[in-house]
């Protein structure tokens, strides 16, 4: 017999099928034509840090966005860049869509497509304390430990399932003094007031839920 172990992201990816029925449009901030360049020049060079051809950024105002679905995209002849902008605590989502082949007439444009976001919803919340040397605290979809190189509070794993993370002394709550992150798996924030009696209450998501996003221009 198999054993089959999924974790709370997977288990939400997999039970959200039903997408809102009344899909999110997404609202078009920003343009960008960038026409092929001769061999051996290197557009980094000339600060153009968009691809060859028409690129467009697109908004969403939708809090709690954990993803964004790039195998749900579709529009025929269009891409999704790998750059786009979220943070789980802010409304404001960003991504960027581009055609390799088109540099004509922006306003000429004719476009209907769509996209899923994957949206964190039920927030839990835990409070606890760390030591260095412990072994890490096991959340449903990531792990946290204390840093053992500074005063710190690591996160691995699906990290885009964390809402918030508070450290607190004596009730008064500490501002982070600095981050590190070698990936976007493994993250650290640091606080010069840290120690081992300090509250640190970690708020995440159990559920995805997922939405559709409309994008046209």
């Amino acid at each position: 017999m198999k054993t089959i172990c999924l974790s709370l992201l997977s288990i939400g990816l997999l039970s959200s099928s039903l997408l809102a029925a009344e899909p999110i449009e997404a609202q078009l901030i920003a343009s960008t034509v960038i026409a092929p360049l001769e061999k051996g020049i290197n557009r980094w060079e000339l600060n153009l840090h968009e691809n060859e051809g028409t690129t467009l950024t697109y908004l969403i105002q939708t809090p709690q966005v954990i993803s964004v679905d790039k195998e749900s995209f579709k529009l025929t002849g269009w891409e999704i860049s790998d750059r786009h902008r979220f943070r789980s605590e802010s409304k404001f989502t960003t991504f960027k869509i581009y055609n390799k082949f088109y540099q004509g007439d922006i306003s000429a444009l004719e476009l209907d497509g769509s996209i899923v976001i994957n949206v964190g919803a039920k927030p839990i919340s835990k409070t606890f304390t760390l030591k260095k040397g412990d072994d890490p605290l096991k959340f449903p979809d990531f792990t946290v430990e204390s840093s053992e190189k500074r005063n710190g509070v690591r996160l691995q794993g699906e990290i885009s399932m964390l809402k918030s993370i508070k450290v607190e002394n004596d009730g008064k709550e500490l501002r982070s003094n600095g981050s590190s992150s070698s990936n976007n798996d493994d993250f650290t924030h640091y606080y010069a007031d840290l120690n081992e009696k300090s509250k640190i209450t970690i708020t995440y998501y159990s559920k995805i839920e997922k939405k559709t996003v409309k994008i046209t221009k």
